[in-house]
């Protein structure tokens, strides 16, 4: 065995030794220490750790040169896309629906998860693909299990995007979802990947409806108060909250737009209802509206309708609105008062802000809040409620 050979398996054994083995990785610094003397004193050894060092510096940038390469396209893509969005959001016609074509980054992505030339470069395009979730990006369950096993629970590589890990959660079944996320608390040292993990946890329990894996997740979720990322979590998910999937919806008597009389709990019971506060002066509302129709259209026929809240000015801004951008062919009422009124207060705007979503169950009973509702994820969770294929609980 050559002295390089035999360099290199000492200096693997000494990386492996745990810190806390402080008199024998003393020894081992001796060691290696007298071997690299040993083969700097001769000249063709020397040469050949040159080669090695060099050889090995080429490497570390092409793996870099990687991961750079997929950081840049995905960025480059999406904010492409947002630019887009933004766009069509101002010049937008009566129902249009907006079409964003991230099908060639999706492919890219996929290969590089699976093709790329190293372990960091594998993880990053997984994380990335995982997030065009976010995108509206049709990914079949079969990805979402890769993606799992690409990606090892204690990679900083989750800190990339952060909606990464919810995504990821949502895309597992929830056997799977909760082993992932359980992991990746267990084993991430990064805290805040940990609290996204943690406030994932704390949503499957809200959709599974278990309410003391809610509480005991949420409490978990407390520890996290000092990250700012968790604090806004902490607030929205308080299971002491008025809203909160499982309880009663408060009830309300609101007057319809259109005059046709009072839209009430009693007169929308045995149905699901989405309570949909918003304005037309409200961006992320207007973001909402085309995911909205197009959930109205696909579940209408099966006990679904939508209940639109205003919080303008005044009636005719949604009227205007509804003839000019958005048809939204379900029920419309007006707030008086806007978040000065009871309604407004016993649905929590003052602290959630818009827009507020919150789906209601035949019983009367809060089912799913925003995050669940939102334009990424509502087909998914009218679907697992109303029946079809492609929820996911």
């Amino acid at each position: 065995m050559d002295f390089i050979t035999v360099f290199q398996k000492i200096r693997w054994f000494f990386g492996h030794i745990p810190h806390s083995a402080r008199l024998t990785r003393q020894c081992l610094r001796f060691i290696v220490a007298a071997l690299a003397l040993s083969i700097s004193s001769n000249a063709a050894v020397s040469d050949s750790l040159g080669t090695i060092k060099a050889g090995g510096g080429h490497q570390q940038s092409a793996e870099n040169d990687a991961v750079k390469s997929i950081e840049t396209r995905y960025k480059n893509e999406t904010d492409k896309y947002d630019k887009a969005f933004d766009e069509f959001q101002k010049r937008m016609t009566l129902d249009q629906p907006f079409h964003g074509d991230l099908s060639g980054l999706k492919e890219f992505l996929q290969l590089q998860m699976m093709s790329a030339p190293n372990a960091e470069a594998r993880q990053t395009a997984a994380v990335f693909l995982v997030a065009l979730a976010g995108y509206e990006a049709a990914i079949p369950p079969s990805i979402y299990q890769q993606i799992w096993h690409v990606v090892p629970s204690d990679s900083e590589s989750w800190g990339r995007e952060d909606e990464a890990i919810e995504y990821e959660s949502e895309g597992l079944d929830p056997d799977d979802a909760k082993k992932f996320l359980l992991d990746v608390v267990g084993h991430n040292e990064n805290r805040r990947i940990q609290a996204r993990a943690q406030t994932a946890l704390v949503r499957l329990a809200s959709r599974q409806h278990d309410t003391k894996a809610y509480q005991l997740a949420y409490t978990k979720l407390e520890q996290y108060k000092d990250l700012k990322e968790a604090k806004v979590e902490i607030l929205f998910l308080n299971p002491q909250n008025k809203i909160v999937p499982g309880r009663a919806a408060p009830m309300f008597h609101l007057p319809a737009i259109d005059g046709s009389g009072e839209i009430t709990n009693q007169n929308l019971s045995g149905k699901w209802y989405l309570l949909d506060f918003w304005a037309t002066w409200c961006g992320p509302c207007l973001g909402e509206r085309a995911a909205l129709q197009e959930a109205y259209s696909k579940f209408k026929n099966r006990g679904f309708t939508i209940v639109s809240i205003s919080l303008d000015e005044a009636p005719d801004k949604v009227v205007s609105f509804q003839k000019n951008r958005w048809s939204m062919p379900w029920k419309h009422a007006f707030l008086p008062n806007g978040t000065s009124s009871q309604t407004a207060k016993e649905y929590e705007l003052d602290r959630t802000g818009l827009p507020r979503l919150v789906l209601v169950a035949p019983d009367g009973r809060v089912a799913a809040l925003q995050h669940d509702l939102s334009r990424e994820l509502i087909d998914h969770t009218l679907g697992y409620y109303l029946g079809s294929s492609s929820g996911r609980p």
